[in-house]
Order: structure tokens, then C-alpha cells, then sequence
């Protein structure tokens, strides 16, 4: 077929124009990780490099519970990539010159959507093959299995929470009409299974206490 569903023009454009987004969420990775691996390194080497090796090995174990900042972390930046690609539907002038461009809608929504969970998804995984050099570098060979798994677990864990909540705003910008009903409606739809799940346990509470204030009820 020579239907495209993709425009690396418009691809490498988007990641241009939006350039500071996904470098602020490099950068907070750079933190959280690699530089956070080579601080526990560095921070013991003055006193022997078996210590140092030893904070270097606990705290490449310890990477996975970065997954608990991570989901907040995933929520609130997937919500600003997809209003920051999908933007241009909220304005009437930038709508109709972006659906004039000589390329499907498909095509259109694919590029843009494969726009903004790259500005998620690569530069987190930029920081977990940093991470895994300085474990390399710094480590020896027999520590390696103890290291890699927790920082394979941690790359493909944080990028299936951005993959999950980037769609769902997507999902999200199809069919609201303003660029802050977009935020709102992602919100309200996120705490919804939470709230549901609040107000059955209410209830059945309620069942349950009374039943059991019964006497003779087991």
C-alpha cells in the first residue's frame, strides 16, 4: 500500500518545537538515575573503593522503588505532551492549516501521537543506558546480575505507566473541545475508578457492620 500512516517531517518538527518539555523530564531523569548512582559511587570512594562499590550496589537495587515517584511523575507529564501535540486542534487558524497539509488524518494522528510518547518514553530510557554504564563501569563483573534486573525492571515498568497514561490523554484530546477541558476531563476520569471504588466500599461497609451487630451473626 502506499498509504503512509507516519511523516518523520512533522516527527522531528514536533520534537523540536517542544524541545523544553521533554528536556526538563531528561533532565529530572538524569537525576533520579545515572547521576543519583554515580553520587552514592563518588560520595564513598575518598574513603576505599570497596565501600563505594558496596553504596553503588545497594542503591542500584534499591532503583525500582523510583516507580513510586514515577507514576506521579508519568501522570502529570503525560497530560502536558499530549496538550502540547494535540494543541493544535483546541485553535481554530492552526486546525485548519494542520488538516490542509498534504498527509492523511491518520497519518496526522499517528506522527503526532508517536511525537509525544517519544518525549516520554526515550529520554527515561536514555537515563536507564546511562544508568547501566556507570553499573558497568564502576562494578565487578560478578555484580552485574544483582544490577542490571532491578534497572531493566525500573525501564520497562516507568515506560508502560507512560505508555498507559499518555494514551489515556490522548484518548482524552479526541473528544474535548477546549485545551483546559482536556486537563479536567483527565483528572475526573483518573480519580473515577478511585472514587467508585471508594463509594462501593462505603457501602458494603455499611452492610457489613450491621450484619455483623446482629446477634448470633458469624
Amino acid at each position: 500500500s502506499a498509504t503512509s500512516y507516519f511523516n518523520g517531517t512533522l516527527y522531528r518538527k514536533t520534537l523540536a518545537r517542544f524541545w523544553p518539555l521533554w528536556g526538563l523530564w531528561a533532565v529530572g531523569w538524569l537525576f533520579l538515575v545515572p547521576l543519583r548512582l554515580l553520587n552514592a559511587y563518588l560520595s564513598d570512594y575518598h574513603f576505599r573503593a570497596y565501600s563505594a562499590q558496596q553504596s553503588l550496589l545497594w542503591d542500584a537495587q534499591d532503583l525500582p522503588d523510583i516507580l513510586t515517584s514515577g507514576v506521579f511523575l508519568a501522570l502529570f507529564f503525560a497530560i502536558l505532551c499530549a496538550m502540547a501535540v494535540f494543541g493544535y486542534l483546541y485553535n481554530h487558524r492552526s486546525a485548519c492549516w494542520t488538516h490542509a497539509l498534504p498527509m492523511r488524518r491518520e497519518a496526522l494522528f499517528t506522527t503526532q501521537y508517536l511525537a509525544g510518547l517519544s518525549m516520554l518514553i526515550l529520554p527515561q530510557l536514555a537515563a536507564c543506558l546511562l544508568a547501566a554504564i556507570v553499573e558497568l563501569s564502576f562494578l565487578p563483573l560478578e555484580d552485574w546480575g544483582a544490577v542490571l534486573p532491578p534497572l531493566l525492571i525500573l525501564a520497562l515498568a516507568q515506560s508502560g505507566l507512560s505508555l498507559f497514561f499518555f494514551s489515556f490523554a490522548s484518548f482524552c484530546a479526541m473528544f474535548t473541545g477546549h485545551i483546559l477541558a482536556l486537563p479536567a476531563f483527565y483528572i475526573i476520569l483518573n480519580c473515577l475508578s478511585y472514587g467508585l471504588w471508594f463509594l462501593i466500599d462505603a457501602l458494603l461497609s455499611e452492610f457489613y457492620y450491621g450484619y455483623a451487630g446482629i446477634p448470633g451473626a458469624l
